[in-house]
């Protein structure tokens, strides 16, 4: 949540930017889709080097493949590519900029409730990133 946070308080600085080279916003999603193919790959390859990124490592938690194994970079990219936050924030932004694709921003709330959800009642408690990349969120120790 808090990459959410960091990439939508810097929206109005890239506006800024960017419509001032270009003095109109048409291809900012580009921008965007930038932003979370960046944050995709950083915890894709945090996931699979380390099995955790930061916050994960802090709170004492670790992903594995349902196998019990480490992440492949499949596994990984895939977990990763459906973050809700991401998902989240590019659906709106393209929902925002190409109105006919208003349907993706839907789209992306609708993962963001069905991931809500699933960690809060679901038996294995995984996300819709977990569940395509078949992998689980495990309690280890705190470091």
């Amino acid at each position: 949540m808090a990459i959410f946070v960091l990439v939508l308080a810097s929206t109005p600085v890239v506006q800024t930017v960017y419509g001032y080279y270009t003095q109109d916003f048409r291809s900012l999603p580009l921008v965007f889709f930038g932003w979370a193919l960046v944050l995709v790959v950083y915890y894709a390859q945090q996931e699979k080097m380390w099995g955790k990124t930061v916050g994960k490592r802090l709170l004492g938690l670790k992903v594995i493949s349902r196998e019990g194994n480490s992440l492949s970079w499949r596994q990984a990219f895939l977990r990763n590519a459906l973050q809700y936050e991401i998902v989240l924030y590019l659906g709106l932004m393209l929902g925002i900029y190409f109105s006919p694709l208003f349907l993706v921003a839907v789209a992306s709330m609708a993962v963001f409730f069905y991931d809500v959800y699933a960690c809060a009642f679901a038996v294995n408690r995984q996300r819709l990133g977990d569940v395509v990349a078949g992998t689980l969120v495990v309690r280890t120790e705190p470091v």
